[in-house]
């Protein structure tokens, strides 16, 4: 699927050019186009890395939001 970057105020979303869902708002346009690459890279079948943070790992969503799995 599709996405775009828009500015959003002081705020940039990643938005499906398709259905006009947002998938995330972000600060920074880097980081709305980071999450950008996350989803056409999952679409094309990647697997989100994981980080280790205090034991635990974190985990990259769909979204571009970071999950703690127990």
């Amino acid at each position: 699927m599709p996405y775009k970057v828009e500015k959003r105020g002081n705020k940039f979303a990643t938005v499906s050019k398709i259905t006009g869902k947002v998938k995330g708002i972000h600060e920074t346009k880097e980081k709305a186009m980071a999450q950008m690459r996350l989803l056409y890279g999952v679409e094309g079948g990647m697997k989100p890395r994981e980080k280790k943070v205090a034991g635990r790992k974190k985990v990259s969503t769909d979204t571009g939001h970071m999950m703690v799995k127990v």
